[in-house]
């Protein structure tokens, strides 16, 4: 339980700080809430193994005014989140850690959600393409 508390502490601090200091949004792709962006310095390896690959990311999806129809709130602008990828078995897999909300008054209040079974990614979707750009930035970090 303390293990699981401290992870989470982590996780907040990381999310506040980088949030707030985010300057590397980079675009990756469009859909009908809006544009999603990674953080390129917040991709980080937290595994490396040979039957198993994990790695995390901020992702931002900054909302269109159709996507803020969509999620019934006018004030919202967009959507930091804590996104982890796993590649096992030769499939690639994504969760949501931690939602944080922004309106257009500046104030902010994360999601009371807990971290997310891992999904499998379709092809063609936003999560593909999240996890394909947070990928190559972990490529351009590490050399």
């Amino acid at each position: 339980m303390r293990k699981i508390f401290t992870t989470l502490i982590f996780f907040c601090v990381i999310i506040l700080t980088t949030t707030a200091n985010a300057e590397n949004w980079r675009y990756v792709t469009i859909n009908v809430y809006g544009s999603w962006y990674i953080d390129t310095q917040t991709a980080f390896i937290d595994q490396s193994a040979d039957d198993e690959f994990l790695f995390h990311v901020l992702v931002k999806k900054q909302l269109s005014d159709n996507g803020r129809k969509l999620v019934g709130n006018d004030n919202l602008l967009y959507t930091v989140y804590l996104e982890e990828f796993r590649f096992k078995d030769n499939k690639k897999y994504f969760r949501v850690v931690q939602a944080t909300n922004y309106t257009r008054n500046g104030r902010f209040s994360d999601d009371p959600t807990s971290i997310f079974d891992w999904d499998e990614i379709p092809p063609n979707t936003v999560a593909e393409s999240l996890y394909n750009a947070a990928y190559i930035a972990l490529n351009r970090t590490r050399n």
